[in-house]
């Protein structure tokens, strides 16, 4: 009973150590977690305890006893329930083990197949002995378990010393070959496939069913390795380039033969890297510095976006897209486009501030759709249609800033990838960091561009002749109205000097009035300027000091003032041409007047020795007539002398002769003079001055021709009955 119940230690305990070897060999360390090997020595402890203390129960066995009778005699028992429960357990753990090996054989078989077939026959043998002995097939007394395990340790004896079983184990093989980071495939002598890793399985459509299979019948198998392997030569660094599942991979391929110790072709080892990130990080890292190169060159907007665009659209999994600016007011507008159909441009070329689109840049981080978003509706709809209307598969919206402020989006995406990769999403940022600086630049120099474009059609639109002069006198600009009036051509002008322009009596002058012109002591001169058939035109001209490309130059403005003059003249001439007339036709008054007086003071006379009837002999009426001839000689007289004063005032000649006089007398006179012209009208004239005697010194004839002029005046516009 002894010896039967010590045995029992070893029986309880193979199956779990068979386990822990088994996961230990083929390196399913996960499985052996501190809590699970506790686990799984319960049950055998338990049996331990049970099998020592069974004729202290029923559980293990029921009956126990000693049969004398047979061809074999011996320790018999009738097993209890706990005896088949632990049965149970160690099928268990023993299937679970086989189950190990059989897994750990079809992925590796290729070159640990015999260690492992060599484990899986040595669990089995006894294994299946096991079973049939359970199942009562061998003769009642005989245990045929032992046997089997001596044939086992037999075969791992031989497994040890002639396979070398326990030097090296299927993780070895699992890092170096399942685990690396590149992709195994090795054909023998006739293209067969002998064995292949998870890395070709991953990119291949090849796996354990296909070893032992011709390369060359296997669909799965790339035709582009096939044409290496006609190649009997090594052959390094080929980069194929596949297109797998929606997403375009690099592959560096390395094919290497395979010969035995006697030099022997034996088959050969294709290695295949991935080495689409490098691929993608180099091209991206090249672009980049030929961008910066070529944008760095760019002076104009248009010209600078553009070639941001069709750099970008050839970096892998971007085919498409446009650059949009960001507005004062927060609007998007598309300046140029790469890859995108006219319809597509025309839908999407505006976005306001409003819209997902310009929250995206407002927000400042790049947004990156897929193709599986636009189908699963997370988009707006309207959006999607457009997408998928266009054949996109994916995009992105990334944001350029400068100084903090985003200026710019580059909005660019896929007809052929689902999904942007994320080296390619890293180099995209990384220009869109750069890209800011030369935009913004741009937008500077071309709004310098449209001023000076504005400037200079100003300055070609103006009349006055426009001249830039660098410090020595050089012509360096000018204007559409200076080369048509002075004939010369803009390359003409740019070979010249200040000094070929002007006269050369006047060159001198024109050396010392630019050095005063850069003192600042004048800022105008008159010097005509010099045509190039030789016509002077009078010209003036007013300059300022300022920049002109970074250098100190003058601006002068040349008005021509040939009409002006002209003008001026003329209207000397006629200025002169009338004090001429009017000088003439003063002395021809003066004349006039003189040769009028002389035959008029004789019919004054005349008339006054009538009106005197010397001989008595005249009748009233003829007196009456002749007082009318001298009362009208002397209004003559005096229209005379008011046409010859006229004449002498405008000429300059007036001269005054005063003298006293008594006013009450005078202005007596002057009364009857007016009364006869006052009685037509019924006026009457009230004289103040009769009662008073005042004596004034005055020019007699001037003042009374005042009176006469005002007293006539009040006459004129005084009412019929009125008085004066």
């Amino acid at each position: 009973m002894f010896f039967y119940k010590l045995q029992y230690v070893g029986i309880v305990l193979i199956p779990v150590f068979l386990l822990l070897f088994s996961i230990s060999y083929t390196r399913e360390e996960k499985w052996a977690t501190p809590s699970r090997i506790f686990v799984l020595f319960i049950v055998p402890v338990i049996t331990l305890i049970l099998v020592f203390t069974t004729e202290m129960h029923y559980l293990f066995h029921e009956v126990i006893y000693i049969k004398t009778t047979g061809p074999l005699f011996g320790l018999y028992f009738e097993p209890g329930i706990y005896y088949w429960f632990y049965q149970f357990y160690l099928i268990i753990l023993v299937v679970f083990c086989i189950v190990i090996f059989f897994k750990t054989y079809f992925s590796n078989r290729s070159f640990f197949g015999i260690h492992l077939l060599l484990l899986i026959i040595c669990s089995l043998l006894p294994f299946s002995i096991y079973l049939l002995y359970l199942a009562g097939i061998f003769p009642e007394g005989f245990d045929p378990i032992p046997f089997a395990f001596t044939l086992t340790m037999i075969m791992i004896y031989i497994g040890i010393f002639r396979y070398r079983l326990l030097d090296i184990t299927p993780l070895a093989r699992s890092f170096l070959f399942e685990n690396m980071p590149s992709g195994f495939i090795v054909l023998d002598g006739k293209g067969r496939i002998v064995d292949v890793n998870q890395f070709v399985e991953k990119y291949m459509d090849l796996g354990a069913k296909d070893i032992g299979k011709p390369a060359s019948e296997v669909s799965g198998y790339w035709h582009e390795l096939l044409d290496l392997e006609l190649n009997d030569n090594d052959m390094k660094n080929i980069v194929l380039k596949k297109s797998l599942g929606g997403t375009t991979f690099w592959f560096a391929v390395n094919v290497s033969i395979l010969c035995n110790e006697h030099g022997d072709f034996h088959g050969k080892m294709i290695v295949l890297d991935n080495i689409t990130d490098k691929k993608l990080t180099d091209d991206i890292l090249s672009i980049q510095h030929d961008l910066s190169i070529e944008m760095g060159t760019r002076s104009d907007l248009i010209s600078t976006l553009n070639s941001l665009v069709e750099h970008l659209v050839t970096i892998e999994a971007i085919d498409s897209g446009g650059i949009y600016l960001v507005g004062d007011n927060g609007d998007l507008d598309m300046i140029v486009h790469n890859g995108l159909s006219p319809e597509f441009v025309a839908q999407s070329s505006h976005y306001d501030k409003d819209s997902l689109n310009a929250k995206i840049v407002r927000d400042g981080k790049a947004a990156y759709i897929k193709y599986s978003d636009m189908l699963s509706g997370n988009l707006i709809n309207s959006m999607s249609e457009d997408f998928l209307s266009e054949g996109l598969k994916s995009m992105t919206a990334i944001p350029i800033h400068f100084e903090g402020k985003a200026i710019a989006c580059m909005s660019l995406s896929s007809h052929t990838y689902n999904e942007i990769p994320e080296q390619t999403r890293n180099g995209l940022e990384s220009i869109a960091s750069f890209a800011g600086e030369y935009i913004a630049r741009a937008k500077i120099q071309d709004m310098m561009n449209r001023q000076k474009t504005d400037l200079e059609n100003l300055f070609n639109s103006m009349d006055d002749l426009f001249f830039v002069l660098d410090e020595s006198g050089n012509i360096i600009s000018t204007n559409k109205s200076a080369r048509l009036k002075l004939g010369y051509s803009e390359e003409e002008f740019s070979s010249m000097k200040v000094t070929d322009v002007h006269p050369e009596e006047s060159i001198d002058q024109v050396i010392s009035v630019v050095k005063e012109l850069l003192c600042g002591k004048i800022d105008s001169c008159s010097i005509p300027l010099v045509s190039k058939d030789g016509t002077h035109i009078p010209v003036e001209t007013r300059v300022t000091v300022g920049k002109w490309n970074g250098q100190k130059v003058m601006f002068g403005i040349s008005r021509d003032v040939s009409e002006r003059q002209k003008f001026e003249q003329d209207i000397i001439d006629a200025k002169n041409k009338a004090e001429e007339a009017n000088r003439i036709k003063s002395e021809f008054l003066a004349n006039m007047s003189h040769e009028l007086r002389t035959p008029l003071n004789s019919i004054i006379g005349f008339s006054q020795l009538l009106h005197s009837d010397p001989f008595d002999n005249l009748t009233a009426k003829e007196i009456g007539y002749s007082q009318n001839i001298a009362s009208s000689g002397k209004h003559l007289l005096d229209l005379i002398n008011d046409i010859l004063d006229l004449s002498k005032i405008e000429s300059g000649e007036m001269e005054l002769e005063c003298e006293k006089f008594n006013l009450t007398t005078f202005i007596c006179e002057v009364e009857e003079v007016m009364k006869h012209l006052a009685s037509k009208k019924n006026i009457e004239i009230h004289n103040k001055t009769r009662s008073e005697s005042i004596e004034v010194h005055a020019d007699r004839l001037r003042m009374k021709q005042i009176l006469y002029n005002l007293l006539s005046n009040s006459l004129k516009f005084t009412p019929e009955n009125g008085c004066i």
